[in-house]
């Protein structure tokens, strides 16, 4: 789940307050990374760890309805096959056209229900991620105006912000300013064991994700 833009377009209206207000001192102003703190907070990796489980078990239930797809096109071949055998007596030839007709149509039954549990997989699984994260920013922004305001800072400025076209806000800082490690540390404070336990469930997860795909081709190769 990576942060979208409007991630640095969040303090954007604040930080365009330092171009129309009077320079403060340099104990005023700071500096931040929202995409860094975003990406290490302890709840983002309980929301990464438990979206990629949800989509893992998507996809592992999407291969068995493709696996049941595939078994049903392979009969479907060989009733056509038996179809056009003359080898066969015409009994046994009219029993298969029969079949085959069954077959068909609970195969086109079968591609619809794929294609219906697909959209809507994909659908659900998106949606989740935009309430994901929406919930996620609306929670670190506010956390980091209240935490600066207590420091007594009276601008920030969002370093990884970017204009509508994609040009930085800022190009450059005086990085000594910069707060996101002390920020980031704070935010997660008192949860760092919950940080690296779902650290460690979202590299298993995808460590799983990965070990499969790779048996996945190997299993292909071999059968070519």
């Amino acid at each position: 789940m990576r942060v979208h833009r409007m991630i640095g377009l969040l303090l954007l209206g604040v930080a365009a307050l330092g171009f129309l207000t009077p320079a403060f001192g340099a104990g005023d102003t700071a500096y931040v990374n929202m995409e860094t703190i975003f990406e290490g907070y302890y709840k983002t990796l309980r929301a990464n760890a438990a979206f990629e489980q949800k989509k893992r078990d998507f996809e592992e239930r999407m291969s068995i309805l493709r696996d049941e797809l595939q078994s049903m096109v392979t009969e479907a071949k060989k009733l056509e096959e038996n179809v056009s055998n003359e080898l066969l007596s015409q009994e046994a030839r009219d029993d298969s056209r029969r079949k085959l007709q069954l077959r068909v149509e609970r195969l086109r039954a079968k591609e619809e229900e794929f294609g219906q549990f697909r959209r809507d997989g994909m659908r659900d699984l998106n949606k989740d991620r935009l309430a994901a994260e929406k919930e996620l920013i609306d929670d670190i922004t506010e956390f980091v105006r209240s935490y600066c305001k207590g420091k007594g800072y009276r601008i920030v400025y969002d370093i990884n912000g970017r204009s509508l076209n994609r040009v930085p806000v800022l190009l450059l800082y005086p990085e000594d300013e910069e707060i996101t490690e002390a920020t980031l540390a704070e935010i997660n404070k008192g949860h760092e064991e919950e940080l690296q336990k779902a650290k460690a469930e979202l590299e298993a997860i995808r460590k799983t994700v990965e070990d499969n795909a790779k048996t996945g081709t190997e299993a292909t190769d071999a059968g070519n």
